[in-house]
């Protein structure tokens, strides 16, 4: 699929026997957070005590997983990728803004 054809990546991962565990924190049911971004959002869950977290990346716009897994590296040390998931955003929906939201109205 051209990235024309796209509105944007989803990433959802999974990463486990984290080694640096200092950055989850030490709570037996970890945390979690979400940053609200401009038709965008990342979350994480974090779960120290199993070594292991969540995250999720959305975003209206493409941009290379592989800096998510690095920067993930570079936070929590080594890291097993456990699950990762990559989805085109959007891929269904017609460029067209007009008639999505006649679609959509339609649906109500």
């Amino acid at each position: 699929m051209a990235p024309s054809d796209v509105y944007g990546t989803h990433l959802m991962v999974q990463l486990s026997d984290v080694e640096d565990v200092s950055a989850l924190d030490d709570a037996r049911y970890g945390h979690s957070g979400v940053v609200l971004l401009h038709e965008s959002h990342a979350a994480i869950y974090t779960y120290a005590a199993r070594r292991s977290l969540f995250f999720d990346v959305c975003s209206c716009k493409l941009f290379d997983v592989r800096s998510v897994v690095q920067i993930s590296h570079e936070t929590f040390g080594n890291v097993n990728i456990a699950e990762s998931t990559v989805l085109d955003r959007g891929h269904h929906w017609d460029a067209d803004v007009e008639i999505e939201l006649g679609w959509w109205l339609e649906s109500q």
